[in-house]
């Protein structure tokens, strides 16, 4: 994907030389050794603090364990067994562990490093199920291609203050992160690629977040092809869409320096189905990378106050970046802040018709054109079986050098954010009155 954007507003600047000191370092970011995503399976090694070793299957160690205890299990192939764990313990695996599923409830229990590779279909249908409090889902793979759901909670038993970080969920049907509801779980550094519906049976998407005051930050989202599959599924990168007549909510979640590439659908969206009154609320939606090839980039229906600062939004293919309508009867999408993005469209529209009345804030935004997005969407969906990596190091470099081509440095204006800190890449934003467009930050 090695393009020149043409800007819309502007005067395009080539500011600086690019420096690549690692596969996935770039100017001014953190050190490499800060920006990997996920796990590659091979387990956790740490065994200083294990005060039970085995090297068998764990769930006996777990039933006979107290609280505290820190189970360490040494690689084996269990691939029929679930692991079933409800104590404020730690279980790690030394090596490759695999598991036919595991299922946590309780309090402050963490599950490191295991594969899960789940069974027949639906039989389970997902491979790390949650409730309770307080729980560390760490470092683990999700890789069965008849799993549903990698890492979920329930519709009525969900989860509060859970973190849910560095797993890699890849070959699987359907959804990577599922959150039915729950409070204050952090979702942080995980890879989420290569997924389909092999059955047809349900969309595929990267994460669906119900549920208060969650963030999603810094995770790895990419290649979710919709022509992979069967059914032609809708395959997008974050989805909250009420379809049903189920009274979920969603409101003061936080979205940010996330990386989403090379997918199908939609990078956002945030849609309100059927009820009269907005469920799905006040997000804020800062410093991402978003590449996606569906009708929008991003859609919010019948949502209310959205914060929007600091992305790259590239899309619009066949339709628009952004589009914000109503999906409601007499439920418009209101109170919509616009900030410091970089929106760049292969040649169509930037706001679908009517978008705009949206809007109660439309600062230092650079509208951009760039023809070869509808050349890499065809390229992408028309190779479905292409090899895919787990990590691809241009991920993380051709979309700041495409930032760097335009009148990014300094030229925003004070973010509506809290605690927005750091960029994409980690590296730390200026604060004050040189504040950069877009989700990188070349100060």
């Amino acid at each position: 994907m090695k393009r020149i954007v043409t800007a819309l507003l502007g005067t395009a600047a080539m500011l600086g030389t690019m420096v690549v000191s690692g596969p996935l370092a770039t100017a001014g970011s953190a050190p490499a050794d800060d920006l990997p995503y996920g796990t590659d399976g091979t387990g956790n090694p740490t065994t200083e603090d294990c005060t039970v070793s085995t090297n068998a299957n764990p769930q006996k160690a777990v039933d006979r364990a107290s609280a505290g205890d820190v189970i360490c299990v040494k690689p084996g192939d269990y691939s029929g067994s679930t692991l079933t764990v409800g104590k404020a313990i730690t279980v790690r695996a030394n090596g490759v562990v695999k598991l036919k599923n595991i299922v946590i409830s309780g309090s402050n229990a963490t599950i490191d490093g295991f594969t899960v590779v789940g069974d027949e279909l639906d039989d389970p249908s997902t491979g790390i199920k949650f409730s309770g409090t307080g729980h560390r889902i760490v470092n683990n793979m999700v890789k069965g291609k008849h799993i549903h759901y990698a890492i979920a909670c329930d519709y009525d038993t969900c989860a509060s203050n859970v973190l849910i970080y560095r797993n890699t969920v890849t070959q699987t049907n359907n959804f990577g992160v599922y959150l039915w509801g729950g409070s204050n779980i952090t979702v942080e550094r995980n890879n989420i690629y290569d997924m389909w519906s092999d059955d047809g049976n349900d969309d595929v998407d990267g994460m669906r977040v119900w549920g208060v005051g969650h963030t999603i930050r810094n995770n790895y989202i990419h290649d979710l092809n919709v022509n992979k599959g069967e059914g032609e599924p809708h395959a997008d990168c974050i989805q909250n869409y009420q379809h049903s007549s189920r009274t979920t909510v969603s409101y003061n979640v936080t979205v940010e320096n996330n990386y989403c590439i090379r997918v199908s659908g939609q990078c956002l969206i945030m849609q309100n189905g059927h009820r009269p009154t907005s469920d799905i609320r006040d997000y804020t939606y800062r410093g991402n990378v978003c590449e996606s090839f569906g009708s929008q980039n991003i859609e919010l229906g019948s949502i209310t106050g959205v914060t929007i600062e600091n992305n790259i939004l590239c899309g619009g293919v066949d339709g628009h970046v952004l589009t914000f309508h109503s999906t409601v009867g007499g439920l418009k999408t209101t109170k919509i802040k616009m900030r410091n993005n970089i929106l760049v469209t292969a040649g169509g529209s930037v706001y679908a018709s009517g978008s705009k009345d949206a809007l109660i804030d439309d600062t230092g935004n650079l509208e951009l054109t760039d023809p070869s997005v509808a050349t890499d969407w065809k390229e992408f969906e028309g190779n479905p079986h292409a090899p895919v990596p787990a990590i691809n190091p241009a991920d993380f470099t051709e979309f700041r050098a495409r930032a760097q081509k335009v009148d990014v440095i300094d030229n925003g204006s004070t973010p509506h954010s809290p605690n927005f800190t750091k960029d994409v890449d980690g590296a730390a934003r200026v604060q004050g009155a040189a504040i950069d467009i877009g989700p990188f930050e070349f100060g």
